[in-house]
């Protein structure tokens, strides 16, 4: 499941509150902004800009297309 990481807590897309402490991080990571349609690896330059309150985790780049994201085009490594 992706989260939303924000300075209250964790909460999914949708904005509901889940239950769990931590988001995933470390290699196999992606991430995208709830806002946006691209997601990227988390040493991106575009990843870096998305603001912390709009920032999903993703486990992995095919759950994160499943959820309908699509890998920017400027994040050597996705492709």
């Amino acid at each position: 499941m992706a989260t939303v990481k924000s300075a209250s807590g964790v909460t999914d897309k949708n904005g509901s509150a889940t239950n769990q402490e931590n988001t995933p991080t470390g290699e196999g990571t992606v991430v995208a902004s709830k806002n946006g349609s691209k997601y990227h690896l988390p040493s991106c330059s575009g990843a870096k800009q998305i603001n912390e309150v709009n920032k999903i985790v993703f486990a992995s780049a095919e759950e994160a297309r499943a959820a309908g994201y699509t890998p920017a085009a400027n994040c050597k490594g996705l492709y």
